[in-house]
Parts: structure tokens; C-alpha cells; sequence
């Protein structure tokens, strides 16, 4: 079956599901367990097709050639939150689970659709009720025991998301914060057998997104001690083929060869210009008298002129060497 096969398949089971939901708000009336129950599953199909739709856009995409899928999955998750508004169902774990997965799909729509700024407040609102489900919740229903730590796993996760937007967003000492944050509910996770190498993917992310905001901030050598943690977190989790931990080690190169670069322009300028005094007394600052003073700076009217009576013919400058500019940092 084809794409487009597919998707209509998906629609139908869930106009069938919609009528199945008409049914039983009759039958049992809106405010039922009945009623409840069948919104929540229908919310959390939403929430899986919308999840599908951004899972089918290639790479390399622009928002203009993603346009359908972007708006159906917008679609889904629009219904998904108005079945799940407050107020109409009672509170409980898999209601704010489906609205928060909501709104992590909404904030990852957003960002592919280059809404920086949506997308962030989407990722907020995510955040917010995943500290919800992480808070002692004795008063919501249907909590198993072990919800706790997986509540903690998706807040780390919507942590991150919010981070990278927040660097996104040009605010890199809000987005080291939320990073931090994160960080730190990531080592404190009570990690199983089978979930250790997961919880150590994450904290690779976190140390990740840690030095792009460190690096934004200009603090290099501090990213750079992040990106090796990163780097060798994923390289001991998941192996060197991983794509994440090709693109942690080309971070933490470049990151290491733009710190080592800088260092050294800088040493190279101080070095010369304690070993050569002469160069004090040139440019535009002079040494004779108590106090430097500045020198005057040739205008047009100190005779700067050539036999014609102009001003001269400006040289052409030499051409510096082009150092290793770093590109913009990229979080998780």
C-alpha cells in the first residue's frame, strides 16, 4: 500500500472511531467513564498519526514541500487537545500524559515548520505538566507505581526540546538552565538492567546541549569539557556508527580546534608585542611624556597630499589569513 493508501486508511479508523464516540456520548451521556475513556484513546490515536505524519517528511525538506503533512498532522493534534481540553475529562495520569505528548508533537511540528517561537511555548506547556506527573500525584487516578521514573524520563527528554529552542531563541543563558535542569534529573533516574544504556543516551544529550549553550555564552573551555563528556557518553552507549555520536565527535573537534585556535592568536599577539617595545610607539598611541597620550590622526588637512594636490590613492590591504570560523552550535 502506498503513502497516500495508507494515510486514508489511518483517516478512516479514525472517523470511525469519532462515530464510535458520538455513539457512546449518547448512550452513556458526555460526562461518563464510558465517554471518557473512549476520548482518551481516540486523543492518544491523534497523537500516534500526527506522530507518523512528522515521521514521514524526508530529509532535506523546507516547510513548503512538507505542507501537507505538516498541516495533517497539525490537524490530528489539534482534535487530540480538544477532546483532552480541562475541564471536561477528571483528571487523571493518561490524560495528561496524551495532552503533554500533544504538545511535544506540536513544539517538534513547529520547529519543522521554522515557528521558532511556537514551538517553544508548545514545549513549555509539555514541560509544565510533565513536572505535573513528577510531582506526588496521590490526587490523579490511575497511577501505576513505576510512573514516577518514566514521568522523569519524558520530562529530561521535554527538557532537552526546550533547551534547543531556547538556543534556538537566542537565549542560551535560559536555555543552560533548562539544560542543567535536565542534567540533573538524568543522573538522579533510577536506572534498570534494561534502561541503563537509554538514560545514558540522555545524559549524553543533556552534557551535549550543556556546552552549546556554554559555547553560545562564550565560555569555550567549559563547552568543551561538555562535548567530551557528550561525546564519550554516546561513544560508550550506543557505539561509534551512531548518529549521534558522529555528530557529538565533530562537535567536540571543532569545538577543540576553535578553543586551541583562539588560544593561540592570543599568545602570538602577546608575545609579540612584549618582545618588540618598538611597536608601542606605533599606531595610534604614542609613548614620550608621563602619560600615553594619543597620537593625532592624519586628516585631510596635515598635508597628506600627493604632488596633484589629492589625497593618495589608498593601497590595497593585505589579505589575512582566514582562521577556522566556527559554525553556529547545534543542540539536540
Amino acid at each position: 500500500m502506498d503513502d497516500d493508501g495508507g494515510v486514508e486508511a489511518e483517516e478512516d479508523a479514525l472517523r470511525a472511531r469519532l462515530q464510535n464516540l458520538q455513539l457512546v456520548e449518547q448512550t452513556f451521556g458526555e460526562n461518563g467513564g464510558e465517554a471518557a475513556a473512549e476520548k482518551t484513546a481516540v486523543a492518544d490515536l491523534c497523537c500516534s498519526m500526527a506522530l507518523e505524519r512528522l515521521y514521514s517528511i524526508p530529509e532535506g525538506f523546507t516547510a513548503e514541500t512538507a505542507y501537507g503533512q505538516l498541516s495533517r498532522a497539525k490537524s490530528y493534534l489539534d482534535a487530540a487537545l480538544v477532546l483532552l481540553r480541562p475541564g471536561t475529562l477528571p483528571a487523571s495520569v493518561e490524560v495528561l500524559r496524551i495532552r503533554a505528548t500533544a504538545f511535544a508533537n506540536l513544539a517538534c511540528l513547529y520547529k519543522k515548520a521554522n515557528r521558532v517561537r511556537a514551538a517553544l511555548l508548545s514545549a513549555q506547556k509539555a514541560t509544565a505538566i510533565y513536572r505535573t506527573l513528577c510531582a506526588p500525584h496521590a490526587a490523579l487516578s490511575g497511577a501505576p507505581e513505576e510512573f514516577p521514573s518514566h514521568a522523569k524520563e519524558q520530562l529530561v527528554s521535554s527538557l532537552l526540546t526546550e533547551s534547543a529552542l531556547l538556543c534556538a531563541s537566542d537565549k542560551p543563558r535560559e536555555g543552560l538552565s533548562v539544560a542543567v535542569e535536565g542534567l540533573t534529573l538524568c543522573v538522579g533516574l533510577e536506572t534498570s538492567s534494561n534502561t541503563e544504556v537509554q538514560f545514558a543516551q540522555l545524559q549524553a544529550m543533556c552534557h551535549h546541549n550543556v556546552g552549546v549553550c556554554q559555547e553560545m555564552l562564550g565560555k569555550l573551555s567549559e563547552s568543551l569539557s561538555s562535548y567530551r563528556t557528550a561525546f564519550q557518553l554516546m561513544y560508550l552507549s550506543a557505539g561509534a556508527q551512531h548518529p549521534l555520536c558522529v555528530k557529538f565527535k565533530d562537535c567536540f573537534a571543532d569545538a577543540y580546534a576553535q578553543a586551541h585556535s583562539k588560544a593561540a592568536r592570543s599568545n602570538v599577539r602577546t608575545a609579540t608585542t612584549r618582545q618588540d617595545p618598538s611597536l608601542l610607539n606605533t599606531g595610534a598611541f604614542s609613548t614620550t611624556g608621563k602619560h600615553r597620550k594619543l597620537a593625532p590622526v592624519p586628516t585631510a588637512t596635515s598635508k597628506r597630499y600627493n604632488l596633484n594636490g589629492r589625497l593618495p590613492t589608498p593601497q590595497p590591504r593585505k589579505e589575512t589569513p582566514a582562521y577556522n570560523v566556527r559554525r553556529r552550535p547545534q543542540s539536540c
